[in-house]
């Protein structure tokens, strides 16, 4: 048996039935569409366009989490404001920060007020202490002593990014109501880190289907498949007979989402069909994302969370794969980024036990207070799950293993003991 390993949309592969799994595949087509069109995904789970306005109603909509409800592109003075609707006297406004290592580009954050959204009074300069607010209970409180404004704006001085997890207001009429919840907002820039908020919005498929586009990879499969000799005849007429329905589509949303289904499901069957794919099974590995969201340290052992393993997937061309664990025996924990061995016999993997009290604990650099399983370590079994083997040990994070091709195993560690 040959394998390949991949790492796909394991949600889709671990469906009961070929029902679930072909609505599982159809809504990640419709979700790859919207992406394309740059119709981002709210952090509700909505479907809508991202502007300024869009992102800074995140810092208002009353979800406190922790997270950043907005956040700007690192420029020079970033702001975001929020419109009461009309002149008040206010009482305070309380601010929750997002509560990783960028809380502390908010120390200096300032606060101005304006009657007209043009002429800003700074009222507030925060004093260069750490704030949070989720994490601890303890949101940053600005008093504001009954003065009169329309506008609340928040920004930094300098060039940075600027994010905040939710902005309160309270007014002196009614200390006790957020009275910014919900109203209009502004900010300075969106990022790539941006979302658009709001009123959720169950995602859908875009109004307009990419049907050119589609037709027209096909077609280049369609060509290029046939000149090296493919026998996919059968379904290059197959795709074509789906495709010459697409100029007669009545005016009906529910018949052109239909007809686009079927002619991606025309699509895969024919980009299955390549020769070239001539292997029986996929190995792939699925995993429960880190409990800490960082480019880098979301790697690091103490922020896993437990769940998923390896599988390996047959009948991978048909509407109905069947998928089969064969993840090793080990306590609960995370599994990480397998590499397969170049004979396809063996496979590499980092693994660390899940300690749920970890997360929370406040110095992570004490080695000594930290079990050696909660880090990554690299291991080595066969590919039918057999003779695990541990390749390291110790008080640091090992993974991304690589079989080298004169039998070498490399990999990436912090054993280097070293931080910036």
């Amino acid at each position: 048996m040959r394998h390949i390993y991949m790492f796909l949309l394991a949600g889709a592969l671990c469906q009961a039935g070929p029902d679930s799994f072909r609505e599982a595949v159809e809504a990640d087509w419709l979700l790859q569409d919207q992406v394309r069109t740059n119709a981002k995904l709210d952090r509700r789970g909505g479907a809508s366009q991202v502007s300024t306005t869009s992102d800074a109603l995140g810092a208002v909509d009353g979800v406190i989490d922790g997270k950043w409800g907005f956040h700007t592109l690192q420029e020079k003075n970033p702001w975001w404001h929020v419109d009461l609707g009309k002149a008040v006297a206010l009482d305070r406004a309380v601010l929750y920060n997002r509560c990783d290592n960028c809380g502390a580009r908010n120390n200096r954050i300032v606060l101005s007020l304006s009657d007209d959204g043009k002429t800003w009074t700074k009222a507030y300069q925060h004093d260069g202490t750490l704030f949070q607010g989720h994490a601890d209970k303890k949101p940053l409180a600005i008093p504001l002593g009954g003065r009169s404004a329309r506008f609340v704006r928040l920004s930094l001085e300098g060039t940075s990014y600027f994010h905040l997890d939710e902005v309160q207001i309270y007014g002196k009429a009614d200390p006790k109501k957020n009275i910014a919840l919900g109203r209009p907002c502004d900010q300075s820039s969106v990022s790539q880190w941006s979302a658009a908020h709001g009123k959720p919005v169950k995602p859908t498929a875009p109004k307009s289907y990419p049907f050119a586009l589609v037709l027209e990879r096909g077609r280049s499969l369609a060509k290029d498949l046939l000149a090296n000799g493919a026998p996919v005849q059968p379904l290059v007429a197959g795709f074509e007979a789906v495709a010459a329905r697409v100029d007669a589509l009545p005016a009906d949303p529910a018949a052109e989402r239909a007809l686009y289904l079927e002619l991606r499901w025309a699509l895969r069957r024919l980009a299955l069909a390549n020769p070239l794919l001539d292997f029986e099974s996929i190995f792939l590995t699925k995993r429960a994302p880190g409990s800490y969201s960082h480019m880098s340290d979301q790697y690091y052992g103490w922020w896993s969370r437990p769940g998923g393993g390896f599988y390996l997937l047959s009948d991978f061309r048909t509407d109905e794969p069947k998928l089969a664990s064969i993840t090793p025996e080990l306590p609960t924990g995370s599994f990480l980024r397998p590499d397969l061995s170049y004979d396809g016999k063996r496979v590499l993997f980092a693994w660390c036990k899940f300690h749920p009290d970890l997360r929370g604990k406040g110095d992570k650099t004490d080695k000594e207070s930290i079990p050696d399983d909660a880090k990554y370590h690299v291991f080595e079994m066969n590919v039918d799950g057999s003779g695990l083997r541990p390749i390291t040990h110790g008080s640091y994070d090992d993974f991304d293993a690589r079989y080298l091709p004169d039998g070498r195993i490399v990999f990436l560690s912090t054993r280097r003991g070293q931080a910036v």
